[in-house]
Order: C-alpha cells, then structure tokens, then sequence
C-alpha cells in the first residue's frame, strides 16, 4: 500500500493537503507532514489488508468466488472467463513495448528518487532547523514536498538517460513525460480543491454543526469508526482515493477538534484508511481497473474475487477503530485489528481447507480444455487478493 511509504507522491499529496487543513483551523506545533506520519498507525485497513496478502498467500486461503477461480485455473488451465471475450488489455496494445527490459532498468530510477528525495529532506531541514540536529527539528523544519520534486526530476532525468543509452526514440520518451504529466493532472485539481473546501467548511461552520450532531447523538468513541464507514462508502461511489480525502479530511479534522483535538490523529487514519477500502473496492477506481488489466482478468471477476478478502480486513480495521475510539490510543486500535485478522485467518484457513481440494490436486480424467490460451504449469491465481 503506497500510502503507508512515507516519501512517494502520496505521501506529498496528503500532507499537503493536512498542511492547509491544519494552517485553516490555526493549530499551532504540527505540520502536515508529521500529522501525516503520525497518521500511519492509524491507518488500519491498509496494514490489515497487506498483513492479509501474506496469511493468504502463506496458508492458501481461497474463499468466496476465488475458490472457484482457483480450482478451474489449477484444474483446467483456464485463467479468465472465456465467455465475456478477451480481458481488457490482452490485445490493441498500442504502447510500444520492449523485449529487452532489465530489473536495473525499473530499481535504478527508483532507488534514485528515494536518495535524492532522503537527501534533500536533510538538506532542506538541516538548513531551516537553524543549527539543531535533532531528528525532529529537521523534520519539522524540512519541506518534503520540494525534496520529492528534486527527487523526481533527477529520478526522470536518470530514467531518460537510461533509455537514450538504449537507442530510444525521443519522441517515445517525449510521450511517455506528457502522458505522465497528463496523469498528474487531476491530484493537482483535487488538491487545489481541497484547499478551497477546507475554506469553505471553515467560514461555514459545517464541522462546527456535524460536532454538534454527533456529540448529541452518538457517543464520541464511535468517531473513528463512523468516519471510516463514511469514506468507505463515499470511495466506493465515486472511485476516487484523492477525491475522498479532499471532500472528508477537512470535516473530519473540524469535527475532532471541536469536540476533542486528541481524536484528530486517529480520525486523520481513519478517512484515509476508509478511502482507501472504498476505492480498493470500487469498480468505478482506476486502481481496480488497471489491476484487472494487470491480473489479465475481467473487471467483474477481479471486483468479485478480492472483495471478500478486502471485507475481511475491513471488518479487523473496523474493530481497531472501535477500541481506538473507546481507548483513545492507536497503538491498542491497531493491536485489536490485528488480533481480530488473525482469528478471521484461522477460521477462514479451516473452511478454505474443508471447502474443497487443494491447489494441484486434478481430479482423475480432468484435462485441459482444447483452445485455452495463457496456459501455464503452476497455480497461478485469476487475481490476487488486496494488497
């Protein structure tokens, strides 16, 4: 989950986007970075979701319409529903391709973003934490947003370099930058409205209002589960992650601070957990879509085939954020979760096991259809569960 990597656009976009929540309701010692960062334990669907991926792919656990898919790619080969056609993205591709390509092409780029971005951060806060060395002082005083553009554009430089030294066209590369570029386009768009929204909720009072609503009608402690459900379910419907942030952090921090600034964290965690289940979720979402083309699967049979799973982790997420609510501490929020994924993992792992076969095992007189395409020796699995 690319939201818990503390130097990646993601992280850029949602601190910034705290920063102007934060700097539009004055609070004082707290930067949108650090809110961010401190954040991260909050965020319990992503942590669950990814600590599922390994209990999944460890104990093979198939349930739900997965067993299915999984039992007919093992036993007959078949990896995609052959009736609904070919999945989207197994022909007309008309992005040129290499057949050369080398792991060092994908990790050298990328590692030099995570060391241009590192190094800049220390740059930049050592030069405005004004002579102190202390971790926290540079962190506060850094500004992660210009270290992760320095990163990026060197990053570019170095991957364009990399392919002008393979014989690569440049108008390939040229291409390549716009389509970039054309893609970064609407999380600017979302981001700017983001601020606009944090204004407006700001003079209107809406957070002021909803606090009222809830402190008269719900207990306080159910805020981080209720936020969590809200942004799932907003994510859901219009397949946005950033769109989600935008219209639901800045009520959630006007509703936390006024009723209780302890919350704010534990709410920051979780609309931003709930808008990533909702949008994993979506079939609206890019990022389901695009898995799907990945997986070469159909986009229903993806949608399908992890929402169990993704349901699974929420509900762990769910209970964390009821404890969290209750306790006020996150460390216990998140050590609930987990608790309650591992006990969904044991019962799960006993009914994956009595409901069928294991993987491998072919029934007697079982063959491969005539025709299937993509065929392959293994259990390679029609789609993969949330990671």
């Amino acid at each position: 989950m690319i939201i818990l990597v503390p130097i990646s656009g993601w992280a850029a976009f949602i601190a910034a986007t705290m920063t102007g929540i934060l700097d539009e309701n004055e609070v004082a010692g707290l930067n949108g970075y650090e809110a961010y960062l401190q954040s991260i334990p909050a965020m319990l669907y992503p942590i669950t979701a990814l600590l599922l991926v390994i209990a999944v792919a460890w104990f093979s656990i198939d349930i739900g319409p997965m067993r299915r898919h999984e039992r007919t790619a093992v036993e007959q080969n078949v990896l995609y529903d052959a009736a609904h056609g070919l999945p989207p993205g197994e022909t007309d591709r008309n992005l040129p391709v290499r057949e050369d390509g080398r792991v060092r092409d994908l990790v050298l780029p990328i590692v030099t973003l995570i060391a241009v971005t590192v190094a800049g951060a220390l740059w930049i806060g050592i030069d405005g934490a004004e002579g102190s060395l202390a971790p926290m002082d540079i962190l506060a005083a850094t500004d992660v947003i210009l270290a992760l553009f320095y990163g990026t554009i060197v990053a570019c430089l170095v991957a364009a370099g990399m392919l002008l030294a393979r014989r690569t066209s440049g108008r390939v590369i040229g291409k390549a930058a716009v389509s970039g570029i054309r893609s970064m386009f609407f999380a600017a768009a979302v981001l700017f409205l983001a601020w606009i929204t944090a204004e407006i909720i700001g003079e209107l009072g809406i957070g002021e209002y909803l606090a009222g609503v809830i402190d008269e009608a719900l207990p306080l402690a159910l805020l981080p589960v209720i936020l969590f459900v809200l942004a799932s379910f907003i994510a859901f419907s219009i397949g946005s992650t950033f769109g989600t942030f935008g219209l639901l952090l800045p009520i959630a921090a006007e509703i936390a601070l006024s009723l209780d600034s302890a919350l704010l964290i534990p709410v920051f965690g979780a609309v931003l957990a709930g808008a990533i289940f909702g949008d994993h979720t979506s079939p609206l979402s890019d990022t389901t879509i695009l898995s799907s083309i990945g997986s070469g699967v159909h986009l229903v049979d993806h949608v399908t085939t992890q929402l169990p799973y993704a349901f699974v982790a929420a509900s762990a997420s769910a209970v964390g954020y009821l404890v969290s609510g209750f306790t006020e501490s996150t460390g216990l929020g998140l050590l609930a979760a987990v608790v309650a994924l591992g006990v969904a993992v044991v019962v799960l792992k006993g009914r994956s096991v009595a409901g069928g076969s294991e993987p491998g095992s072919t029934p007697p007189g079982s063959t491969p259809r005539a025709g299937d395409v993509r065929a392959e020796e293994g259990t390679a699995r029609p789609t993969a569960p949330p990671a």
